[in-house]
């Protein structure tokens, strides 16, 4: 008995330690003060470690209400990824991935999109999770046409080299978010985190494309991504929603190491046609299997516009011209079919390699709004 409460105490004082911080912390955005990088990154140790619920749903409604600064969400993304389960695939990768909450109740580009880029060549490691704001999450689609939630790092890495693409669902990387899980099932409203989700791949993706579902999110989500050292990856927000659609007019960040580069983009212009926003979540399995089947549906022009965009973040980028695939036919000719290395079907078939790492599982909790 003792010898139980004793091991116990060192942790007690860790979290009675972050229990203090983290009211200097609360104080500081009480008077709408910023935190800085390291401060940030501490309120997320603490909250990670158990610090009080109703210290953490304070921090996270106070960030909130002030308005979170890139160097706030770049401080959590940085703890965050320090406490993730870790994935080393043998080349490197890129993710297209949104963060959904658009509210516009789309079929899943980002997913559509990423099996297209594998199909042109591209290594993705798409990170994701079940729906929120829409029918037709990532994890959702690819779980219904059988590929697996549930792969541990190794299973991931071994999918990437015979497939050209892995899929990692978040709950199993991130253990570390049990504990914030039901703080933001109580609050439901978005916070920080409803942000995040993009910027901890586990893969560690320095180039890829992320959408994000405000144009206010543009330049915050771009400079977080710059202050955690991104290779080059486009955040993009078109017409209301988290995806690159040939609908309008698209806001577009692009993070290099030598800074962000802000610009327009009108996928028609690049020769995409013209679509609108409709909600299409019986159409999503459909659209997804044979996107190239369908070449005129708004569904099969944004998912091409989408990938075509994410062929200039990988090494390979300069075989492209103005962001479009250089070889189109896997989603515009009708009568060419995708390489079977990227079929759901090879997904299925991927194995894990001998590894002695944990495999993940699902937290009980679902991921709230």
């Amino acid at each position: 008995f003792f010898a139980v409460h004793l091991d116990a105490l060192p942790l007690a004082r860790v979290v009675a330690q972050h229990c203090r911080e983290m009211k200097d912390t609360i104080e500081a955005l009480v008077q709408r003060q910023d935190l800085t990088l390291d401060q940030s990154a501490a309120a997320a140790e603490a909250i990670i470690a158990g610090a009080d619920p109703c210290q953490a749903a304070a921090l996270l409604v106070l960030l909130r209400s002030k308005g979170e600064t890139p160097a706030e969400v770049a401080g959590m993304v940085r703890t965050m990824r320090r406490h993730m389960l870790t994935v080393s695939p043998a080349r490197p990768c890129i993710d297209i991935v949104g963060t959904g909450g658009d509210g516009h109740h789309t079929v899943n580009i980002s997913t559509a999109a990423s099996v297209v880029a594998a199909a042109c060549g591209a290594a993705v490691a798409k990170h994701g999770n079940r729906s929120v704001s829409s029918k037709c999450g990532s994890a959702d689609v690819l779980e219904e046409v059988g590929v697996s939630l549930a792969l541990p790092p190794s299973g991931i890495e071994a999918c990437i080299a015979q497939a050209g693409i892995a899929f990692m669902f978040a709950p199993g990387f991130h253990p570390a978010m049990k504990n914030i899980v039901p703080v933001r099932k109580a609050l439901g409203v978005r916070t920080v985190f409803n942000i995040l989700g993009p910027l901890i791949n586990p893969a560690a993706c320095t180039r890829g494309v992320i959408g994000v579902y405000a144009p206010s999110l543009v330049a915050l989500v771009a400079e977080a991504l710059h202050a955690l050292g991104a290779e080059l990856i486009m955040v993009v927000h078109c017409c209301g929603l988290d995806e690159l659609a040939p609908i309008g007019e698209a806001s577009v960040a692009t993070v290099t190491p030598a800074g962000v580069e802000y610009s327009t983009l009108d996928c028609t212009r690049l020769g995409f046609a013209a679509c609108s926003i409709a909600a299409q979540p019986s159409a999503t399995l459909r659209c997804q299997r044979r996107p190239g089947h369908i070449p005129r549906r708004p569904c099969a022009v944004r998912t091409t516009s989408r990938a075509a965009t994410a062929w200039r973040t990988p090494p390979h980028c300069a075989r492209c011209s103005r962001g479009r695939s250089p070889d189109p036919s896997p989603t515009r000719s009708p009568s060419t079919p995708a390489p079977d290395s990227t079929s759901p079907a090879s997904l299925r078939r991927c194995r894990p390699a001998a590894s002695s790492r944990a495999r993940p599982s699902p937290p009980a909790h679902p991921s709230p709004p």
